[in-house]
């Protein structure tokens, strides 16, 4: 199989770190062959993940040389104008309700780009059913199919959740660029009131050039360097799992998602999770008081009493880590693997 992948991004978003796990897969275990087309800037900045993920960056692209072109993202759909038409092409759309709200195409538009596709790929019936619906209702049915993301195998032992009565300090982690459709402003005044009080601490993970989208009092907020905040920047992917680890709770505040990675990574390591409740988590299997804690987006009183719950009820803190567990295996990656690539082995020409 060769597959010729157009996206924008090969880093450390959500989108990307899917598809380079992917094309892992696809090139070291089924020796396909996978080609980015890539401009200059891209083969410099992503060079260690081509590396890594066994992908041959193009610059000078041949679509003979392939069976089907994989558009990684909405985003990146547009790209499809560059192809010829005969080429089958696919869409992996990670975007939610966001991409709608700054759009700025028409309707008309965004129904005829989807209708260039040979195939649309979304990861939950939200997608498909409720933000995209009235876009695609006219596709044949079998050109759009839901695939949720799966969950990696780690490689560190789950814990035994116990939270100690003694212990030093309750430690907070959220995984993801700091954002502002992110909120992690949320979170971080959170844990600065709650610090009043009790010994606690959030270490927030994640690409911090994007920061300034919450205006410039954040980032002087930031440059406080308040003891019970850390603001690490980026951690590699592989190392995460590790800084999960050694959290008691795990605090993901985001107003907008469509399938995050981080929270289920960190309910595999037996994490108990506390979310901004959003309308695709549903979708996924997250549900309040079972698997998770969720409370309306923004609402810091809720959060607060949110974190408290898990931090002085053991019983509780044990539940959601369990349940999360479960949901966590349920959504193993190698049932992904094979969904995905049998729909992308479709497309192999004779």
């Amino acid at each position: 199989m060769r597959i010729l992948s157009l996206t924008h991004s090969y880093g450390a978003d959500g989108a990307a770190i899917m598809l380079n796990k992917t094309i892992h897969y696809w090139v070291n275990e089924l020796g396909w062959t996978v080609d980015a087309a890539v401009n200059d800037a891209m083969e410099f900045l992503y060079q260690a993940e081509f590396k890594a993920n066994g992908i041959k960056p193009v610059k000078n692209v041949d679509l003979q040389n392939y069976d089907v072109v994989l558009i990684n993202t909405l985003i990146d759909a547009p790209q499809i104008d560059r192809l010829n038409a005969s080429i089958p092409a696919v869409l992996w759309v990670h975007e939610g309700e966001t991409l709608l709200d700054n759009l700025t195409m028409t309707a008309g538009d965004l129904t005829r780009l989807f209708a260039k596709f040979n195939l649309i790929i979304f990861q939950t019936d939200w997608q498909k059913h409720e933000v995209f619906h009235s876009f695609i209702y006219r596709l044949e049915k079998n050109k759009v199919v839901v695939i949720p993301n799966g969950i990696s195998p780690n490689h560190l032992a789950a814990k035994e959740m116990q939270i100690d009565a003694k212990r030093p300090i309750f430690r907070v982690i959220n995984v993801g660029s700091v954002y502002a459709r992110k909120r992690q402003i949320d979170l971080a005044k959170v844990i600065e009131k709650i610090a009043q009080d009790t010994a606690i601490s959030c270490k927030f993970i994640g690409d911090l050039q994007h920061a300034n989208t919450f205006g410039p009092e954040f980032i002087g907020y930031m440059n406080q360097k308040l003891s019970c905040h850390e603001w690490a920047g980026t951690v590699p992917h592989e190392q995460i799992n590790a800084e999960l680890s050694n959290a008691d709770l795990f605090c993901f505040p985001s107003g907008d998602e469509s399938f995050p990675l981080a929270p289920l990574e960190a309910a595999n390591l037996k994490i108990p999770v506390v979310m901004a409740d959003l309308a695709p988590y549903r979708h996924i299997g997250w549900q309040h008081e079972v698997n998770c804690l969720l409370y309306p987006v923004g609402n810091l009183a809720e959060l607060e009493k949110a974190i408290r719950r898990v931090q002085n009820d053991p019983e509780l803190a044990s539940k959601l880590a369990l349940g999360g567990f479960e949901l966590a295996q349920s959504l193993p990656f190698a049932a992904y693997l094979i969904r995905i690539t049998q729909a992308i082995e479709a497309f192999k020409k004779a």
